[in-house]
C-alpha cells in the first residue's frame, strides 16, 4: 500500500516500495494516472512490467496511456441514495446512515496484462 494524500487530503508524490509487486489497484482513476506515469518515469511499462487498475472509470481513464482498466460505479445510483440521505438528514438532523453498496461493473482496457 502506498499513501498518496497527507492527512489533510492533499495529494503527496508516490513514493514506491522497493520491491515492485506485479500490480496496483488503486482508489481512483487519478491516483492511477499518476502512478503510470510515476511508473513511466522510473523506466517501468504498463502493463508489461506492472498492472494497474482504477476505481470510477473518471476522464483519467481514457487520457491515460495506456488506456485504464477500471471499476465503474453506477453513478445515477449512487447520486439517487446521496441525495436520499442527505434529504432525511436534513429533517431529522439525528438520522444516520451507514455504508451502502452501489453496484458497477469492470471495465477492461489496455492497463492490465498477466504478467
Amino acid at each position: 500500500m502506498i499513501e498518496d494524500r497527507d492527512r489533510y487530503g492533499r495529494f503527496i508524490e508516490l513514493v514506491l516500495p522497493d520491491k515492485m509487486p506485479t500490480a496496483f489497484v488503486c482508489n481512483c482513476d487519478q491516483i492511477a494516472y499518476l502512478l503510470t506515469q510515476r511508473l513511466k518515469d522510473m523506466g517501468y511499462r504498463v502493463p508489461e512490467d506492472v498492472s494497474l487498475v482504477g476505481f470510477d472509470d473518471y476522464i483519467y481513464s481514457t487520457l491515460s496511456d495506456p488506456k485504464l482498466t477500471t471499476y465503474r460505479v453506477n453513478m445515477e445510483e449512487m447520486a439517487k441514495i446521496a441525495v436520499s440521505v442527505m434529504s432525511k438528514k436534513l429533517k431529522n438532523p439525528s438520522y444516520t446512515k451507514g455504508r451502502t453498496v452501489v453496484d458497477g461493473n469492470i471495465v477492461i482496457r489496455d492497463s492490465v496484462k498477466r504478467i
